[in-house]
């Protein structure tokens, strides 16, 4: 689905331009009862069921493996500081 479809539910903060999002809900059947779930011209917003998290690390990791390649490569530096640091 594309990310204005959802934009009024959940907070989804895209900047700019991006290949793909990623948002992650509590609960994927409220969600989708909430929202058209269906696939549109935008169609670049994946959404996951999980618990909140919100670890450092936890979000370091879904920043690099979700994050475009500027963000990718600063979780990546963050998260390689602290296994060094360990």
């Amino acid at each position: 689905m594309g990310p204005t479809a959802a934009n009024a539910t959940i907070p989804l903060g895209i900047t700019g331009t991006r290949e793909m999002t990623f948002a992650a809900v509590p609960d994927l059947n409220l969600f989708e009862r909430e929202v058209l779930v269906a696939p549109d011209a935008e169609g670049t917003l994946g959404v996951v069921e999980r618990p909140l998290d919100t670890r450092g690390a936890r979000i370091l990791l879904d920043t690099y493996l979700v994050g475009d390649s500027r963000e990718s490569a600063i979780a990546a530096d963050l998260l390689q500081e602290r296994a060094d640091a360990l």
